[in-house]
């Protein structure tokens, strides 16, 4: 089928079914059907610092610290929940305190049942993505992205979004983001598919330890077309020498009870280094005959994550004369990078004269030790 014909299918599909077209699409699965991008399972909009943040909250952006490449990909069954198939982002912090990513979503619309409501199902279409952000300070960070679809079927070839997001962690309990999708993209109520609808953020990321280790994110975001909030909890957790385990629920209609649809996802991502990969099961109601999907992700990054141990090693140092101001500090600095790195066990001193030149050094050089067994060095 040529491209020309198949505009003017979609033309004539819009002209007929209008509206009702909408409503089918709606009941035919667990959510509206638009030209989504593919999801970030168990990821906070508030907190979630990689290239994530590029469908999540384009500010989180400004707080990336390493270069990480990540692939997702996530397999559906037959429903109208569109945002299944392939993704890859490469992220990368830059200098005076900008971030910055690029993402590719081929994303594969499952068949569906025949009719109006699956619109594009069958027919694949790719999104490219660009952001930045930027950190004012350790606290706050704005970011921007801009997204362009390319597509054999007219709903979902051309489209184009921008999005907006602020960030704003005033301790490390609490994480807050409001953001702003595809705002140049009015859905209004002739938009009948809600194709790429104007969409409002807001969210909430609480660790109730002050670190990474335990986190809650809730989530509220409203789409203009549909008239519609969608309610999202997330949690994630680290699992001392596995990894981290995450999850997440969304809600659509919560307030009419009879007609509530639900997506979740429970999954676990081990890591070694800077090296992950994980995936999870999808499940909800809608999602087909066995309401299971399931997801699978790997990233590789310059930063290390807790996660399976890794190999170690002993440090063997020497001091053959007793260092002066400058050779001192340059001990001191070593010692504390080996007291930052996880693949170190333990520091060895040999001692061939006197460490430390006066009293000041020997307690500059005692607190660097101090340091070392804090960190669990032997």
């Amino acid at each position: 089928m040529s491209r020309r014909t198949l505009r003017m299918a979609s033309v004539v599909t819009l002209v007929l079914f209008g509206g009702d077209a909408g409503r089918k699409a709606e009941a035919a699965g667990p959510f509206p059907v638009r030209a989504e991008r593919l999801s970030s399972p168990g990821r906070s909009a508030a907190s979630e610092d990689s290239g994530e943040a590029l469908v999540l909250n384009p500010a989180n952006l400004g707080f990336i610290k390493a270069p990480e490449l990540r692939w997702t990909g996530i397999r559906c069954p037959d429903t109208a929940h569109v945002g299944c198939g392939h993704a890859i982002d490469l992220s990368a912090p830059l200098p005076f305190g900008f971030g910055t990513g690029l993402r590719i979503d081929h994303v594969m619309p499952p068949e569906g049942p025949k009719g109006v409501g699956f619109p594009f199902g069958g027919y694949n279409y790719t999104w490219l993505t660009w952001g930045l952000g930027f950190h004012t300070s350790k606290r706050f960070s704005i970011g921007a992205t801009m997204q362009w679809s390319y597509s054999p079927l007219s709903y979902t070839d051309s489209l184009f979004g921008i999005s907006i997001g602020s960030s704003y962690r005033p301790n490390p309990y609490l994480g807050f983001a409001l953001a702003v999708n595809d705002l140049n993209r009015s859905g209004g109520p002739a938009s009948a598919l809600s194709i790429l609808d104007r969409s409002y953020m807001g969210a909430i990321a609480i660790r109730p330890t002050g670190k990474r280790a335990f986190e809650i994110g809730l989530e509220a975001r409203y789409y203009e077309a549909p008239d519609r909030v969608h309610p999202r909890a997330t949690l994630g957790f680290d699992i001392p020498g596995v990894g981290r385990a995450r999850g997440d629920v969304e809600f659509d209609q919560l307030e009419k009870a009879s007609q509530t649809n639900v997506i979740g996802t429970a999954g676990l991502e081990l890591a070694l280094g800077g090296l992950t990969a994980g995936g999870g099961a999808l499940f909800g109601n809608g999602l087909g005959g066995d309401n299971v999907g399931e997801y699978i992700t790997a990233s590789i990054s310059s930063q290390s994550q807790p996660g399976l141990p890794g190999r170690t090693h002993a440090v063997w140092m020497r001091i053959e004369k007793t260092p002066g101001a400058r050779s001192h500090v340059h001990l001191l600095q070593r010692l504390w990078r080996l007291s930052e790195r996880k693949d170190v066990a333990a520091v060895t001193l040999a001692i061939r004269a006197e460490p430390a030149g006066s009293f000041a050094h020997a307690e500059e050089l005692a607190d660097a030790f101090r340091v070392l067994r804090a960190r669990g060095k032997k």
